[in-house]
């Protein structure tokens, strides 16, 4: 939770249950919104946060009232640590863009489109429809559904449904992918995807950060890794990168897979951002990819719904055959509702038009928050105005500790994520990734201005 009005409010609220019995009614809403200067909101919030927590019961129509606690015995759990040995380097912590936040929070931090942007209409109906049908009972088969792989295998030009896996979400294929090629090395653009950062760590990889420019990565610096080093992997984000948002060139790309085809090597694509194109998408590098030399990543989860955790590897050769093994070990299978809803949503003739009006929506978000930023906080640099995505990757002042400047920021209501989550090694400066595609755009000169006197400050 936040420190918020609702946060500030439960912890006074904690402090009166403390000093009352078990069965003890609370004040009034009415009484709390008058005593503590609150508005009806935060005492709804308040309450529901005391009840999640166990602290209250809620009798309808009648009131709140302090619960019982049963005082259980304080468990011993010493034995674990000599269980479980030191603990392994392997970065497992919460990323800032998982944290959560309160309605009242200006929230900049996540990494999903607010719902107002999803498909919700369409999810709904879909939902309705697959609860009536055999996949809401039936197993799915291990690759995926097959009209699924179809559709996915469809995305590309070379691909068929036979080079497809169906992944519940792709952060759970980078698992797979990194598990199943078995590097001890990998390269990587830096700044990245932590996400990759995290699950290359959590199988024991040791990462090789690339050196890029404004057109994607320096050719010289992959080949002199890959000549160097036992890296045979590369993944990258050609398509508006996470966080900077930038897209490797045409020609950029067609010589770094010439180069990955050279020392035969792997270029693992992570096209997360395929349908958040301002304009035309681009034309992933796979689709051009005859002899298997690109693993191919796309997920449904973040353009239909965080509930949909749905996406798809798409590969060919023995290493489709490593990844299928990795993904059926770790999962068993994708959920068959979670793939028919996807499945139903994708096909609906309504969905190329939800994905046209989210994309104007996009750009007028991004546009707003440069906006803000450039009138009420000067003093944060957005070195690239990305084309698509979700994101704004903004530099603060040198000096400046974007840690302590989130922590600033979340005590004012306004939640960011400091740059560091997207560094494989070192942090080359001070970074924000601001989301722009959250809750509340209306607020983005709020959060400009509290932004800008935290840094000020």
């Amino acid at each position: 939770m936040v420190n918020s009005s609702t946060s500030m409010l439960v912890g006074e609220l904690e402090t009166w249950i403390a000093q009352h019995k078990a069965g003890e009614k609370l004040p009034s809403s009415r009484e709390i919104t008058r005593s503590y200067s609150v508005s009806p909101v935060t005492v709804r919030n308040a309450i529901h946060e005391l009840a999640t927590r166990g602290l209250v019961e809620v009798r309808v129509g009648v009131g709140v009232f302090v619960r019982h606690r049963q005082q259980l015995p304080r468990a011993d759990f010493s034995w674990q640590v000599g269980a479980l040995g030191p603990q392994p380097n392997t970065g497992r912590v919460l990323a800032a863009t998982q944290r959560a936040s309160t309605d009242e929070a200006i929230s900049l931090h996540s990494g999903y489109p607010d719902e107002s942007l999803l498909p919700t209409n369409l999810v709904r109906r879909a939902l309705t429809r697959v609860s009536k049908s055999h996949d809401a009972y039936r197993r799915a088969p291990v690759r995926g559904m097959a009209e699924l792989r179809q559709w996915f295998a469809s995305q590309l030009v070379r691909a068929n449904e036979r080079d497809v896996v169906i992944v519940p979400g792709t952060q759970s294929g980078l698992g797979a992918i990194f598990r199943a090629i078995s590097p001890k090395e990998l390269i990587i653009e830096s700044p990245s995807y932590w996400g990759a950062i995290l699950a290359a760590r959590q199988a024991g990889i040791s990462l090789l950060p690339v050196e890029s420019d404004d057109e994607g990565p320096i050719p010289e610096s992959l080949e002199r890794l890959l000549r160097t080093s036992s890296a045979r992997a590369f993944y990258g984000q050609p398509t508006f990168g996470n966080p900077h948002g930038k897209r490797w060139s045409t020609a950029r790309r067609k010589t770094i897979i010439e180069i990955i085809r050279a020392f035969n090597a792997f270029l693992i694509e992570d096209d997360w951002a395929h349908d958040f194109a301002f304009d035309a998408p681009d034309v992933p590098i796979a689709a051009d990819d005859a002899e298997g030399h690109v693993i191919y990543l796309r997920s449904l989860t973040k353009v239909i719904s965080p509930a949909v955790r749905v996406g798809a590897v798409i590969a060919k050769g023995p290493v489709l055959q490593r990844i299928l093994a990795e993904v059926s070990a770790e999962a068993l299978y994708t959920s068959g509702i979670l793939q028919a809803v996807a499945l139903d949503v994708v096909k609906q003739s309504a969905y190329a038009t939800h994905l046209k009006n989210m994309q104007v929506a996009l750009r007028q978000r991004r546009n707003d928050l440069l906006e803000a930023l450039s009138r009420y906080a000067p003093s944060v640099e957005t070195p690239h105005v990305p084309q698509g995505g979700l994101n704004l990757w903004c530099r603060l002042p040198d000096g400046t500790d974007p840690q302590e400047v989130a922590e600033r920021c979340e005590g004012r209501g306004l939640i960011v994520a400091p740059g560091r989550d997207w560094f494989p090694s070192e942090e080359i400066g001070p970074y924000l990734r601001l989301n722009f595609a959250g809750p509340h755009p209306e607020r983005f000169v709020d959060a400009a201005m509290i932004l800008d006197s935290v840094v000020s400050g």
